[in-house]
């Protein structure tokens, strides 16, 4: 059953009635009661209100509406930045005092001023404002997300796809082909970090333009996912090629050899340029893959028969690792992943 005053205010927008929250909560009608799973409640200011024993009057966040309730003594409201930023000192006082520790230790005020400014709803967003880690969002930050959506209204933010369909085994396959690529060792702790965004040390900073990256950020923790990936690492036949990594690191590292004349370079680099692109750059939406093909015209190209053939008989030439990749158009991963893909699967390419 509905109840009688369900749809009585469907003449206002969301945003209108988020602004007379945020007076009520100023004046002190309603209050948020943080140890009760952050509802607001009425108080008992608000229920004199409610009973007609006292009158207020609210400032219209859009004049074209009519006046609402009983002109009294008009309330000065301070923006809502002002108001979120006491109700998260609040909420951070609670905490300090359960914890026992100084306020500051767990955010200081310049954290929360620029929570109040940027309304951060989701765990990712959080996790962009400064002085937010990952280790005191864990602890502190379910709270002060719980604060803010409360005084925006709980407003509706974009669905966020389900852990589970973010590392499944097609996923996971994907990923370690993307580390490859960007010449990263793919291992269960490099593509945790990268899925964490958790990048320090190991792993190159220009990973943080991958797709997959920080794709669990401020969702999960490592300890959490090792398992199912060292699981995948394990029984990937994918991950399998890439267990091996002195099979191209024998091959492409000095010494180098290159029997390779300038003809023969320069006829077969003509030849790639004139191959068809299947994977036009205005089908590409990842900007790390356009960012790659501003050096390497090829990148992220299935490999063609005719490429094939060609790349075999460039191997036999020289073992020059930048050499390849200005002929194939393409990153040393991709030729180090192509070498192994190739040497895994017959075993026909030439070896020091």
């Amino acid at each position: 059953h509905k109840i009688k005053t369900y749809g009585a205010g469907k003449d206002l927008s969301f945003d209108t009635w988020s602004q007379f929250m945020l007076q009520l909560l100023q004046i002190g009608l309603i209050e948020m009661a943080y140890d009760e799973g952050f509802v607001l409640k009425v108080t008992p200011y608000g229920k004199q209100v409610l009973n007609g024993q006292e009158t207020i009057q609210l400032v219209n966040p859009d004049p074209s509406l009519k006046e609402i309730g009983k002109p009294v003594i008009q309330s000065s409201i301070r923006n809502d930045g002002n108001l979120l930023f006491d109700e998260l000192r609040k909420h951070r006082k609670q905490l300090a005092e359960k914890t026992n520790l100084p306020p500051y230790v767990i955010f200081h005020d310049k954290t929360l001023r620029e929570m109040a400014e940027k309304m951060p709803r989701t765990a990712s967003r959080m996790l962009d404002i400064s002085g937010v880690s990952e280790k005191k969002f864990e602890k502190y930050g379910a709270g002060f997300l719980a604060v803010i959506r409360a005084i925006a209204g709980e407003e509706e933010e974009d669905e966020e796809i389900p852990i589970e369909e973010l590392i499944t085994t097609e996923k996971l396959d994907e990923y370690i082909c993307l580390l490859s690529e960007a010449q990263v060792q793919p291992t269960p702790q490099n593509l945790g970090k990268v899925l964490l965004a958790s990048v320090k040390t190991g792993v190159p900073e220009t990973v943080s333009s991958l797709s997959c990256y920080g794709i669990l950020r401020g969702r999960t923790n490592y300890k959490t996912i090792s398992s199912q990936l060292k699981a995948h690492f394990d029984t990937s036949p994918v991950a399998s090629r890439f267990r091996e990594q002195d099979i191209s690191t024998a091959f492409f590292d000095e010494p180098h050899f290159n029997n390779m004349t300038q003809e023969w370079q320069e006829k077969t680099t003509r030849q790639i340029g004139q191959l068809e692109i299947l994977r036009p750059d205005e089908t590409i939406t990842n900007e790390y893959i356009l960012d790659q093909r501003k050096t390497f015209r090829r990148s992220y190209e299935p490999w063609t028969e005719d490429e094939l053939a060609m790349f075999r008989k460039a191997l036999e030439q020289t073992n020059d690792l930048d050499v390849h990749a200005r002929i194939f158009m393409r990153n040393p991963g991709s030729i180090r992943a192509q070498y192994k893909k190739m040497k895994s699967s017959s075993g026909a390419v030439p070896q020091l």
